[in-house]
């Protein structure tokens, strides 16, 4: 009984150790709110981050979490180009959109609410009615070069 409330409750956090699974299962879900969080079991840090990790899940359940273990799955590690943990990758349409290294729970909420703006943003004001169900990567690219590129060449820091 406590397994099924528990699988209930926590439905959105999922685990990877394939790469090819993980790209797979992005393409699926390609126009869902991903977090992928990579971590270690090794790491001191990463045991206090699956806390806030859990906490993020359970308060934003349209927020789907993916955990990767960066020893057990270096394949995924390498091609996110991660070199420490916790780190954390936010997916939009399939593409990374924002990055976090270290546990900063507060700077996970503020990007997670940039995510959803920029999700929110390219669905209903950006783009026209016909290209809001466009092929994979196109209205993010579209909305990187058009928007998110002059930010970023001007500054930064500001995002």
């Amino acid at each position: 009984m406590f397994r099924i409330a528990t699988k209930f409750c926590y439905a959105n956090l999922k685990n990877f150790s394939c790469l090819e699974t993980l790209n797979s299962h992005l393409n699926k879900n390609k126009f869902s709110h991903v977090l992928v969080y990579f971590r270690s079991n090794w790491n001191p840090q990463c045991e206090t981050t699956d806390k806030h990790i859990v906490d993020l899940a359970s308060e934003n359940r349209f927020l789907e979490v993916i955990k990767v273990d960066s020893d057990v799955s270096p394949k995924i590690a390498r091609h996110y180009g991660i070199r420490t943990e916790p780190e954390f990758v936010f997916c939009l349409y399939g593409d990374e959109v924002i990055r976090q290294i270290g546990p900063n729970y507060a700077g996970l909420k503020q990007k997670l609410d940039k995510m959803v703006k920029l999700g929110a943003e390219t669905d209903t004001e950006y783009l026209a009615h016909h290209e809001r169900w466009s092929p994979y990567g196109t209205r993010f690219e579209k909305y990187y070069i058009e928007i998110l590129k002059p930010l970023y060449e001007r500054n930064v820091s500001d995002l």
